[in-house]
């Protein structure tokens, strides 16, 4: 993200959700939080998902909520109805056409069950079937769930980095800007919610 995208973001938050001001100290910390945490993500696929959790959220999201959401648009999900329909619709009760059914499934279900499973629905009864059932969607949700925690983790690439290694010192950008002109009107780099620390300690 870059620095400016940041800010935007944090400026929807406090405008939607209200909360405490920042000093320059608390929001150059901040900035350089959410720096580290969406490194790689670009500034539409963090306003987008902020967005979006605003428009659904009564509390106000945290980093982990909007990469949690951001990992969901990533990695989609069919409801159980199609997953379901998609494994029954594929099942042979032959074990040579259950495997070439199975090489033509979507990537997603191909990785939920294997060609003996779908020999094993197409030769089973009612009350079987809905065992197999429960067992492809177990393992359907088990395996979108490693995949958006795989993009969670893949968010975290920026983690190890100290303060001190950063490659640029945010305080000191944050400072600078703060000193550049006492009309505020047109310098975007401090939101309306960024206050003096010495004007917060009187």
């Amino acid at each position: 993200m870059t620095e400016q995208g940041i800010i935007d973001c944090i400026s929807a938050l406090k405008t939607n959700y209200g909360g405490f001001n920042y000093t320059t100290n608390e929001f150059a910390s901040l900035v350089k939080l959410w720096d580290i945490q969406f490194k790689d993500l670009d500034d539409s696929t963090v306003s987008s998902s902020v967005m979006r959790l605003i428009a659904s959220s009564e509390h106000r999201p945290n980093i982990a909520m909007i990469k949690r959401d951001i990992a969901e648009e990533y990695v989609s999900e069919r409801d159980d109805f199609e997953v379901w329909d998609i494994v029954l619709s594929s099942s042979r009760n032959d074990i040579n056409f259950a495997y070439d059914e199975w090489c033509l499934l979507p990537e997603d279900i191909k990785k939920a069950v294997t060609p003996q499973m779908l020999y094993e629905i197409g030769r089973s009864d009612e009350n079987s079937s809905q065992f197999y059932r429960k067992e492809v969607l177990n393992s359907y949700h088990s395996l979108i769930g490693r995949k958006r925690n795989d993009v969670m983790l893949s968010f975290q690439n920026g983690h190890s980095i100290g303060y001190e290694d950063h490659d640029q010192d945010l305080l000191s950008y944050v400072q600078d800007k703060n000193e550049q002109s006492a009309d505020r009107t047109n310098d975007r780099s401090l939101p309306f919610y960024v206050i003096e620390d010495s004007a917060k300690n009187d």
